[in-house]
This record gives structure tokens, sequence and C-alpha cells, in this order.
């Protein structure tokens, strides 16, 4: 868990609404190979598929792997059992049992990491966020926009998603900050002022 996170998603695309597919990204310093993973990107249970033992594929340190319904240049594994309802999911990347990673919507819970779904623009986790804490907060995410991937649709399948702050400023794509919560005594208080001059403000 934490290895590989859910980095984008495309639920509704504008040009074919069985064009589904999901982004991950690699965002530790090893290679990690997709045989055996499993993935539910449907409705109902069903559809959770496993990439089958024989597929070679692996992701090199910090790059992405798409799973997509279709084929097509920005897709390395096509499964036909993604599809992306509109209302509602929870994207689940696995290794057998256990939760990697996920991933999820709502039209109606505002709360949903991802947010609301939005025809022909996918959800894209901001490349200065890659690790699976940060990535569940909405905060960190946005409905794409401004890149295109098609002549109708907007994303980044593979490749990372710049994001701007309130202010303007951008974050470089290719960074992988890989955050983790601290534990005790990874941070330490250095230096306090309780009293200053003008005692009702400046404290720090």
């Amino acid at each position: 868990p934490g290895d590989l996170i859910i980095t984008e998603v495309m639920v509704d695309s504008a040009a074919d609404t069985n064009d589904d597919w999901v982004e991950i990204r690699n965002v530790t310093n090893r290679t990690i190979c997709v045989a055996g993973l499993r993935m539910r990107a449907n409705l109902h249970e069903s559809g959770t598929f496993t990439v089958p033992g024989t597929v070679e594929d692996c992701i090199a340190a910090g790059d992405f792997y798409v799973f997509g319904a279709q084929e097509h240049d920005y897709v390395h594994h096509v499964n036909a059992k993604i599809k992306l309802p509109a209302t509602k999911q929870d994207v689940l990347l696995l290794k057998g049992a256990q939760l990697i990673d996920s991933a999820r919507y709502s039209a109606t819970d505002l709360t949903a990491p991802l947010g609301k779904p939005a025809d022909g623009k996918s959800f894209s986790l901001c490349s200065y966020c890659q690790d699976a804490m940060c990535s569940k907060d909405t905060a960190h995410w946005i409905i794409e926009d401004k890149e295109k991937y098609n002549d109708a649709d907007y994303g980044t399948p593979g490749s990372a998603t710049t994001c701007s702050t309130m202010h303007g400023d951008t974050f470089d794509s290719d960074i992988v900050q890989n955050c983790v919560a601290p534990e005790a005594g990874d941070l330490v208080i250095t230096e306090v002022t309780a009293n200053p001059f003008d005692e009702d403000i400046g404290e720090w």
C-alpha cells in the first residue's frame, strides 16, 4: 500500500462513453511489475479483474501506467470490464485481498476526494501530491480542463498533471514528492517567541 497510487481517472469520455481509463503511478524508487494486480473500476463486483501472471509489464520508478477499456497509444493494459458509472464509484487497486490504493468520486457527495464527474474531463491528481495520504484530500485533485489528449477530451493519461496555486504558481510536473506523516521525533520545535514587544500580535 502506498507504492502505487491512483493518479487520474476518466469517468465520462465525450468522444466515447465506453472509453473509461484509470492511471496509476509508481511512487517508489524501484521498478514494480503489474502481474497479479486486481482492479475494480466498475459498478458491479463482477467487473473486478486481475492482471494475468503472463503480463510482463513493469512500471519504472516515477512512471505511470494506464488501464483502459479500449486500445489507445496511452493505454498499457486493456480490459473491457473498466466501466465507470457517472454517479459514484470507489476505484480500487488491490494485490489479492490487500488494498493498495483507492479513489472515490461522487456526483452527490462533494466530500469525495475526486469530486463530481465532468463530461469529457478527467479527474487528475496534482503532480506535487504523489503519495497515498495527500491523494485522499479533495484539495489536491482537479478536473482537467486545459490539456487535451484527443479532439474531445481533457486529460493527461500517462503523464503528470501540472496544477496552479491560487496565486498562479505552478509546480514542476516531473517532481515526485513522497510525503509521509511524521513520527514522534521526526519534527522538533526549535524556537519560540511567546512575548514580543507588541503583546497582542507577533508570536511565533
